[in-house]
């Protein structure tokens, strides 16, 4: 009995269920850009990766992240999910959520349950532990483990949200005048119920720091639903930025689809025409445009390589050329887009991050008020034939 390759393991292992996190698997994998060219860039085997379900459409190139950047590979390159197991290691699975814990409590309770939990065993559930010690000792040695065997990018992402608030109590955010002493509490929310907000630490005194936790290439956007609303509602804030461009920039991404509102912020950023605007009928993906529409947006289809010399071209197409355009101004205007988050963020959230090297657990920590959260742009998950998330800000 061989193992399944090409589209039965697609089919089998992957599609329609979800991004996964893996890891090369081959020697050395060979990656196509977003537009059909080989890359220059090879990956390695052992390289984590994420498999993006949305933009996959075949085996033989299927979408992966690397970082920050996405390429298409054969599906055969990648570590299948059951090889690595499709392991839920969020707080929320070790039963630390909902109520108040002391530090104590809090390890205990979280060690406890990676012992109990009947998905863990083996090396997984050993090194789980070593890293919950490591962290509240401040151990640099961890060692032993075949970490091929490990899914090292869903422990950073998402173990690392569980080992977070006992980095922050035993040594993260001890020197940062925040009144944090081991006899601060900590408060994981269920999943949705504090946008942003992974885990809340209350010190003795009785304030509370809020604290998003991310893995090192963590790709979790803030979207525009987080910042127009609270800018709109607030008057200082309203004051600041509510009339200037770049503000309206995200209220159009907030107030209208995914299309519609990439569409719209080109308008008002003079990229496109009311004339050309007003030949769309629909703004759903698979809509065509018009002969006539075609002619209003030649300029702009035929300025990039993706669409260039299409005769027919449908509205996620348009709309990607037009979130290309609002991420570059984005980026233009960085500086202003860093005030605005900053400032609905009212210097209340810590942005904790984890990175495994090595094995080893390396944390780091940002505040907007010490300058580490800086220059912000827009970023875009879509292409050019999947689409319907939003653009954000990734911090």
């Amino acid at each position: 009995m061989t193992a399944t390759t090409g589209d039965r393991n697609w089919i089998k292992n992957w599609k329609g269920r979800g991004d996964q996190n893996t890891f090369i698997k081959v020697n050395s994998a060979v990656l196509y850009e977003e537009n059909g060219i080989k890359s220059n860039v090879i990956l390695t085997k052992g390289q984590s990766v994420t498999y993006i379900d949305g933009q996959s459409k075949d085996h033989l190139r299927v979408a992966i992240k690397v970082g920050e950047e996405i390429y298409r590979t054969k599906i055969d390159n990648l570590l299948k999910p059951s090889s690595i197991g499709g392991i839920d290691l969020k707080p929320q699975s070790f039963g630390v959520v909902g109520r108040s814990f002391n530090i104590s409590d809090y390890i205990s309770t979280l060690k406890k349950n990676i012992q109990l939990r009947d998905d863990i065993k083996g090396e997984l559930e050993e090194y789980l532990l070593d890293l919950v010690d490591a962290v509240e000792f401040g151990k640099s040695g961890i060692g032993g483990y075949d970490l091929s065997t490990i899914p090292l990018a869903t422990v950073e992402k998402d173990f690392g949200e569980a080992l977070g608030p006992i980095h922050c109590i035993k040594r993260g955010l001890v020197n940062k005048n925040l009144g944090i002493t081991q006899a601060t509490s900590i408060f994981v929310p269920s999943f949705g119920s504090e946008p942003l907000v992974d885990y809340i630490l209350r010190n003795p005194s009785g304030i509370s720091i809020r604290v998003s936790a991310k893995g090192s290439k963590t790709s979790n956007t803030l979207k525009p639903r987080f910042l127009v609303p609270p800018v709109r509602e607030t008057p200082i804030l309203a004051q600041r930025h509510l009339n200037s461009t770049e503000f309206q920039v995200l209220g159009l991404l907030h107030d209208y689809s995914t299309n519609e509102g990439a569409i719209r912020a080109a308008l008002l950023l003079g990229k496109i025409t009311q004339r050309a605007f007003g030949t769309i009928t629909n703004f759903a993906n698979s809509t065509k445009l018009s002969d006539i529409a075609r002619q209003e947006f030649s300029n702009l289809i035929d300025s990039d390589l993706n669409t260039k010399g299409r005769k027919s071209i449908d509205m996620r197409q348009l709309s990607k050329l037009c979130e290309n355009i609002v991420v570059k101004y984005s980026k233009d205007k960085s500086q202003k887009y860093t005030k605005i988050v900053n400032d609905v963020l009212n210097n209340d959230i810590i942005i904790v991050k984890l990175a495994i090297t090595n094995g080893l657990p390396f944390f780091t920590i940002a505040q907007s008020y010490d300058g580490n959260i800086a220059n912000i742009s827009l970023r875009n998950k879509n292409s050019f034939n999947v689409g319907g998330e939003k653009l954000g800000f990734q911090l």
